[in-house]
């Protein structure tokens, strides 16, 4: 039995070696799976005799590893390929170089790579030369042609040199087309320039858009000569309406008006000596709108028998205008304290201590009715005043003088 046992164990383990045997066989006719598949078999079977498989496992662990780097390798290639499809060949042949430094021994890649390699240098050579040819056309101004013999070479290969001419040619073809179209609309300003009415704004318009598509010196001559014009035109317009507006007394309107005209000629004299004119004349204009507001409140108060706000306005009117007599005289009247009987207010009546409301519409109306009064003893009588108030009404009262042969006493001026 020993024996027997002895047989059948020796038979096996020539079986497990046999089919390690065939699998680095199928490995080295690069029959992977089949060879991977005997390996996993192999392992088994010596698990079941307890027969060492360090030796399989060795194998399985190459095969593994080699059919992965075909699964990279595949990638690669497709990548290659599509490479190759779009005319890149020093890609798709770095890839190609790639996957054989991968799995060297792969006769399909190494072919491939090859043949790309060949029809990259047949190629190569037949772009150079169209390349040659579009450089030449392109420097002797035959666009169309150059441009043309740059795009056969590149559907022959794809090269940046290439990419870049072809940008360059293309970049001129629309130099010529804009220089085209701005020289359109260059003549259109000219032909509108040299018309009777002309209109500045659209002239400039077309002038700056031919500028922007060809920035050609004539054309940035003629935009600067119409921008003057039109700045003189302009200004001149300005001149006249600050003019007209200063007339009316329209200051503000006219300073604006003529500060315009100053920053379209900053040099014209006369447009800056208007300005002062007009900066002058406001600014007296306005002084005397304060001081006569000044002088109606001071008056105003003086009527109403308020001496102290009558002095502070009637002050303030003759320091703005110094020269106005009448209104330095009515000052230092104010400044006596006498009211003035002749135009007073009401109000100003019943400031005084010996006029009550109902003598105070008595003068009123006795005053537009016309009577006048020229001394405290005419005015006395008149209202029935007791002869002990005489001297507050010659003290509180001022009476205007007697026409004629004049009686009574002076107002104090």
């Amino acid at each position: 039995m020993l024996s027997e046992l002895q047989k059948l164990y020796d038979e096996e383990k020539e079986k497990i070696n046999d089919v390690y045997d065939n699998a680095v066989k199928l490995t080295k006719d690069k029959e992977y799976e089949r060879a991977l598949k005997l390996v996993k078999n192999g392992i088994s079977l010596a698990r079941k005799q307890n027969v060492y498989t360090g030796k399989f496992n060795a194998l399985k662990k190459e095969i593994t590893s080699y059919i992965d780097k075909l699964e990279q390798a595949k990638e690669k290639y497709d990548i290659a390929m599509k490479f190759y499809n779009k005319k890149d060949y020093s890609n798709a042949i770095l890839n190609l170089e790639n996957i054989i430094s991968l799995v060297p021994d792969e006769d399909l890649y190494i072919k491939r790579l090859a043949e790309i390699k060949q029809e990259w240098d047949n190629k190569q050579a037949q772009a150079e030369n169209l390349y040659l040819e579009a450089k030449n056309y392109f420097q002797n101004n035959d666009l169309n042609n150059a441009k043309s013999s740059v795009n056969k070479a590149l559907r022959l290969i794809k090269d940046n040199k290439y990419t870049t001419l072809k940008k360059d040619i293309e970049r001129e073809q629309e130099n010529i087309v804009k220089e085209q179209e701005a020289k359109k609309l260059y003549k259109e300003a000219e032909k509108l320039y040299d018309a009777k009415n002309i209109n500045y704004k659209h002239i400039i318009e077309l002038l700056n858009s031919a500028i922007n598509k060809y920035p050609k010196a004539k054309y940035q001559d003629l935009l600067k000569k119409i921008k003057s014009e039109r700045d003189t035109v302009e200004a001149e317009n300005l001149y006249e309406k600050a003019k007209k507006d200063f007339e009316n007394k329209d200051y503000d309107s006219a300073i604006s008006s003529i500060s315009e005209a100053i920053k379209l000629i900053p040099s014209n004299r006369m447009y800056i000596d208007l300005k002062q004119k007009i900066s002058w004349e406001q600014q007296e204009y306005e002084t005397n709108q304060k001081a006569e507001q000044s002088y109606k409140a001071g008056l105003k108060a003086y009527n109403n028998g308020d001496f102290a706000t009558a002095v502070d306005n009637l002050t303030k009117a003759c320091n703005m205008k110094p020269d106005n007599e009448e209104w330095k005289n009515l000052l230092e009247k104010v400044k006596s304290g006498k009211i003035d009987i002749m135009c007073c207010t009401k109000r100003g009546l019943l400031s005084l201590e010996f006029i009550d409301n109902e003598k105070a519409e008595q003068i009123i109306n006795a005053r537009n009715d016309g009577d006048k009064w020229y001394n405290y003893e005419e005015f006395a009588q008149a209202f029935e005043i007791m002869p002990h108030l005489y001297l507050d009404i010659e003290e509180k009262i001022s009476f205007p003088l007697k026409q004629g042969n004049q009686y009574g006493r002076r107002v104090e001026s």
